[in-house]
This record gives structure tokens, sequence and C-alpha cells, in this order.
């Protein structure tokens, strides 16, 4: 029997399985490419989105997956309410600091060529 499955699970296709029911997107590696449960039908099966998936075109946006083909995946972005906020922060007090060095030392330089400048006119 397949495990309970609800909507905003990552799932992946099991390493176990060579040939998917339906088909799916390979990842770089050769490895099943991780998903986000969109929306499950009344038959059973998982209508599967990749986020970070740029389709162009007619390109599917959407997978169907076999739920007894199908793991959990605990993936990086279920622990965003902490990473992301810290990660975004981190950069921008780096992007300030870096900034504010670099804007003293320009700063610094200009002054003092012109200052020689008129000086020396």
């Amino acid at each position: 029997m397949a495990e309970p499955y609800c909507v905003g699970l990552f799932v992946r296709i099991r390493a176990s399985v060579l040939g998917p029911r339906f088909s799916w997107p390979y990842r770089r590696g050769g490895a099943w490419a991780p998903g986000r449960i969109w929306k499950i039908l009344p038959n059973g099966c998982l209508v599967v989105r990749f986020p970070g998936r740029l389709a162009i075109g007619e390109e599917n946006r959407s997978y169907f997956a076999d739920p007894a083909e199908a793991d959990k995946y605990q993936h990086l972005e279920d622990f965003h309410r902490v990473v992301r906020p810290l990660l975004i922060a981190l950069g921008l007090f780096t992007a300030i600091k870096l900034g504010l060095f670099a804007g003293k030392k320009l700063g610094r330089s200009n002054s003092r060529g012109s200052r020689r400048k008129t000086i020396l006119k």
C-alpha cells in the first residue's frame, strides 16, 4: 500500500523504478528530478510540478506520478522559513558593507586628486 500524500509535499520517483508509468523529467546526473505535489486526482494519481524548472512553449509544466512509484523527498526548501530569510539578511549586510567600504575608498581618492589639482594650478 502506498503511503499517504498531501498537496505541497516533495516527491520523486524511487531509485528502484527503471521506467515510471508516466513520463518524468531527469535531473543532471541521471537521477529522477524531485517535484512538488500540486494536486491529487480522485483516482489517486499525483499531479506534480517542478518549482525550479522553466517551461518554454509547449513543454509540460506538470507531470503525473503513480503513488506506488513515488517517494516522499525532504527538500531544503522545506526549511525556507529559517534558511531563506537568514541568507537574504546576510547577503544584504554584505552588500551594504562592501558598498560603504568601496564608497569610502573612492571618496578619498577623488577628494585627494581634486585637492592636488587645485594646489598645482
